[in-house]
């Protein structure tokens, strides 16, 4: 099974969808995060950032369809736009 950081750098979204799947049917504790992180909202994805970097980031993919890694470059470009 592919480690999260591995799915975030692969830059496939079908490897991230067959990642959640996987993740979904697997053992309880990781199955579980996942559902806790696709129910929460900004403020507390923001939260269970700090201690699953990796697995946010690819929920957060998966709900949006764009690499969460590009989503942040994103905002930094706006950001220095506005400056």
């Amino acid at each position: 099974m592919l480690q999260p950081r591995t799915v975030l750098e692969s830059n496939d979204v079908e490897t991230c969808r067959t990642w959640i799947r996987h993740q979904l049917a697997g053992d309880w504790f990781t199955s579980d995060l996942v559902r806790l992180i696709m129910k929460a909202d900004a403020n507390n994805k923001a939260r269970l950032m700090e201690g699953f970097p990796d697995e946010v980031g690819i929920v957060i993919w998966y709900q949006t369809g764009m690499n969460p890694e590009k989503l942040v470059q994103m905002r930094e470009e706006r950001g220095r736009g506005r400056g």
